[in-house]
This record gives structure tokens, sequence and C-alpha cells, in this order.
């Protein structure tokens, strides 16, 4: 869900935070039960406005799945992009904190085969991998952030 229209994602998601608020109550209301985002939406604002939604429904927290994404660059220097443990922790800990929500069901990165080296982890070749557009996804599950 990309929602707060800002940055490169403005014109995909131009949804307010009452507008996604409202989306996102009635998806429930028709028994949609997990919501995928990611850090890089609006710059962070998707993840806001969800974390916004999800605390004014006030609807029991164990019956809403919420997944967002890492990789893509969240910032400036070498360590605010990729799938390094830096990052991908960084970008956990960020997460929770705009969703305001204490833990995640999973955290994904899916990446074009060309961002991986060429062993892959899929067992193509280099040239077939790339052909199969192959990607990898980190899942972390039920994720509580750094203690």
């Amino acid at each position: 869900m990309t929602f707060g229209g800002k940055g490169y994602w403005e014109v995909i998601g131009k949804v307010s935070a009452s507008g996604a608020e409202s989306l996102i109550g009635t998806a429930l209301d028709e028994g949609v039960n997990m919501i995928d985002t990611a850090d890089v939406y609006s710059e962070g604002e998707s993840e806001k406005h969800v974390g916004a939604a999800l605390a004014a429904l006030d609807r029991p927290r164990d019956e809403i799945l919420v997944a967002t994404k890492v990789r893509l660059r969240t910032g400036p220097g070498p360590n605010a992009v990729g799938l390094s443990h830096k990052h991908i922790l960084d970008s956990i800990d960020a997460s929770l904190k705009r969703l305001k929500l204490d833990y995640m069901i999973s955290t994904r990165s899916t990446a074009k085969a060309s961002a991986h080296p060429s062993k892959r982890p899929c067992g193509h070749s280099t040239t077939s991998c790339a052909a199969a557009r192959c990607a990898i996804s980190v899942t972390v599950i039920r994720w509580h952030g750094r203690r």
C-alpha cells in the first residue's frame, strides 16, 4: 500500500492519512487481514499512514498481518541501502516506529537477479537466472526489533 504521495511515489499514492484510514477500514471490514507496504513508499509516509490508521481503527492486533519491505535507499551513505545486516535491522526498527507496532509478521526484500552475485541461491547460472528473472526473498518472521 502506497499512501502519502511524497517523492518518487507521488504519482502512485496521493491518498491522505484520513483516506488511508477509510480504505484500510473498508478492507478490514471486507475480510482483508494483511497489509503490505515498504519503507521507501512515499519516503516512509506510507508506513506512518498505515500505522495511524491501524491505531485509529483499534482492531485486534492479532487479526492483522503487516508486512513491509527493505533494500532500496532510505537515506545517504553506504549503509542506507541494500541487504546488509545493518540496513535490514535499521530498516526494521524504523518501520516498526513508523507503523507504531511492536512486531511485524514479515519483512521482505525482493531483488532482481542482477543485484545478486554470480553464485545464485536458485541454482541457475548467471545467464539463465537473469533470463528466468529469479528473485530472492528475505523473510523475518514476527520481528520485534532490537532490544
